[in-house]
């Protein structure tokens, strides 16, 4: 699986997952709610297996939603959360998922709630399970 069908994999699997606004690049003014995929720290990784080479691509995905006033507004994420994390792991050769914190992004002169939603994607095409760094 090439790193670009991986991308357009996992753009379908948020925009199922409830999120419209889906960029593979990181927009000068973003519009939320959006998620914004991009790759992670550790981008490609190779390790032996009892059958040979693994390789797994990680990624990130910026989910950014309006800050609410309340404690009622401010569970939009939480929604979004709900439905995206099911279906990315649903649609997608996602070996490890796992969600950070939600902070304030500030962009546009406005601030937004954001979390990442960090993915292992498995190259060959299958869930497979990674262990050891």
């Amino acid at each position: 699986m090439s790193l670009q069908d991986i991308k357009d994999n996992i753009k379908s699997a948020v925009i199922l997952g409830g999120i419209s606004n889906v960029l593979t690049y990181l927009p000068e003014r973003p519009t939320p709610p959006c998620a914004l995929i991009e790759p992670d720290v550790e981008y490609i990784r190779v390790h032996e297996d009892e059958y040979g080479p693994v390789y797994t691509s990680n990624w990130r995905i910026r989910v950014m939603v309006q800050k609410g006033a309340n404690d009622t507004e401010t569970t939009n994420l939480d929604s979004y959360l709900d439905t995206l994390i099911p279906t990315l792991w649903e649609h997608t050769d996602c070996a490890t998922l796992s969600v950070g914190k939600p902070f304030i992004t500030e962009a546009n002169n406005a601030n937004y709630l954001t979390t990442f939603i960090s993915i292992s994607m498995d190259m060959q095409g299958g869930n497979i399970i990674v262990t050891g760094k």
